[in-house]
């Protein structure tokens, strides 16, 4: 029997929040020197070409990692759709990168997941007490940052 994406993602996510991630992972420099020009793209707010690169890295990577690109493809996409201003999508989209980030906090892959979750659901905050005459989510994007992890 074959389980369908949906199902291996539940099944990773649950090993991920039991077990953490994988150290060795969060270590390899290839892993991070891939990630880097998709980060790159996240921190100068190109989210749709940060979206499409992260797909790439994405459609290749095995599990559990392949989670975790999923986590930041959901950043990019919710940060798109407040820029676009569609709320419904940004609440959507921003729920499922916090439930998928939060295994691999407080650091992975030279990211201060940590942080970035935080941003993550203070956007959710602003989305939940904000409508669309009065964007505040929207004005809080230039301080969206994805911090470097700390040095070991």
């Amino acid at each position: 029997m074959t389980l369908s994406r949906p199902e291996q993602d539940a099944l990773w996510l649950e090993r991920l929040r039991r077990d953490g991630p994988p150290d060795a992972d969060n270590r390899d420099l290839a892993f991070a020197d891939a990630l880097r020009p998709s980060l790159e793209l996240l921190r100068n707010r190109r989210y749709w070409d940060a979206h499409e690169s992260l797909e790439d890295l994405w459609r290749e990577a095995p599990y559990p990692l392949r989670l975790f690109h999923y986590a930041l493809i959901k950043v990019a996409v919710g940060l798109l759709h407040i820029e676009r201003r569609n709320l419904a999508a940004a609440r959507r989209q921003l729920e499922q990168a916090a439930t998928y980030l939060e295994p691999f906090t407080p650091a992975f892959a030279t990211l201060d997941t940590g942080k970035v979750l935080a941003q993550v659901r203070e956007r959710l905050d602003l989305l939940a007490s904000t409508d669309a005459t009065e964007f505040r989510a929207l004005n809080s994007m230039e301080e969206f940052v994805l911090p470097d992890a700390p040095a070991e």
